[in-house]
C-alpha cells in the first residue's frame, strides 16, 4: 500500500513515516495513493508569529487536496488540536474551520484532535523545552497560573492510534 505524508519531516508526521517504512512513503499523492496524512501544519506558536500566512497556506492546501482525494477514494487523515477543547483563539477557531472544511467530504476524512505530544526525535515540543530548562537548573516556564492541568501523549501511543484508526476495516469519516 502507498502512503502519503505531508509534513513527514515533522514530529508526527516522521513517526509515522518511520512505522510505514520510507519505502512506502511519499510526498505527493498519486493515484496509487491509499492514505494522505496531512501532516503539513503548524503547531499554536509557529502559527502565532504569521497567522496569516499560515491559515492561506492550509486553506490552499486542503482546497486542492480534499477533492483530489474524495475522487480517488484516498483517505485523508489530518490533525486537529485539542486546542479546540479550550479558549477561542484565532488558532483554535481555524482549526474548528479546516475540521469544517474536511467535514464536506466525509467519505474520506479522518480529523485528530491531538493532545500534546513528547517522545523521541521532539522536535521542539514543550515537555522537550521544560527538559532544557530543567537541565540548564533553570525553572520551566508555565503559562498562565500554573495552576492548569494538561495531557501529555507519547509518540508511540500516538501513531499507535492513528494507525489503528486508519487500518480498521470499519473505516468512517470522523473527528476523534
Amino acid at each position: 500500500m502507498k502512503y502519503c505524508i505531508i509534513g513527514r519531516r515533522g514530529f508526527i508526521g516522521s513517526a509515522i513515516a518511520r512505522r510505514l517504512g520510507e519505502k512506502n512513503v511519499t510526498s505527493f499523492p498519486t493515484e496509487d495513493t491509499a492514505v494522505l496524512f496531512h501532516f503539513g501544519s503548524h503547531v499554536h506558536p509557529t502559527f502565532e508569529k504569521n497567522p496569516h500566512y499560515f491559515m492561506k497556506q492550509a486553506f490552499d492546501s486542503y482546497s486542492e487536496l480534499l477533492p483530489f482525494c474524495e475522487q480517488r477514494g484516498i483517505k485523508f487523515v489530518y490533525p486537529s488540536s485539542a486546542l479546540v477543547y479550550e479558549k477561542e483563539t484565532q488558532f483554535s477557531r481555524f482549526k474548528k474551520t479546516l475540521e469544517s472544511m474536511a467535514q464536506c467530504y466525509k467519505t474520506v476524512t479522518l480529523g485528530l484532535r491531538i493532545f500534546p505530544t513528547y517522545g523521541s526525535n521532539d522536535h521542539g515540543t514543550v515537555i522537550l523545552k521544560w527538559c532544557k530548562q530543567m537541565s540548564n537548573h533553570l525553572a520551566p516556564e508555565v503559562y498562565g497560573d500554573g495552576l492548569q492541568e494538561r495531557d501529555f501523549i507519547y509518540i508511540d501511543d500516538v501513531v499507535d492510534q492513528i494507525m489503528s484508526l486508519v487500518e480498521s476495516p470499519s473505516w468512517s469519516s470522523r473527528i476523534v
